[in-house]
């Protein structure tokens, strides 16, 4: 629900108010229509790939895994 174009959202944005924290947790696309609409009422937002990459980095580390550079395939 509202990870594509065209979908509804999953929250009313209009009851988002800038004091506001909004947290998404799909990473691709990097700003959701929902933090898009969050980020426009003046909330801070939170996108999901972050909060990824921090947990694959805490699941390496803690399986000693050495994380190699992906970037070639």
């Amino acid at each position: 629900m509202g990870m594509h174009a065209g979908n509804p959202s999953p929250l009313d944005a209009s009851r988002q108010t800038p004091g506001l924290t909004v947290v998404d947790i799909i990473v691709e696309p990097a700003e959701t229509a929902l933090l898009r609409a969050a980020s426009e009422k003046g909330c801070r937002v939170q996108p999901g790939r972050p909060m990824m990459d921090f947990q694959v980095r805490g699941m390496s580390e803690f399986f000693d895994i050495k994380r190699r550079d992906r970037s070639h395939g």
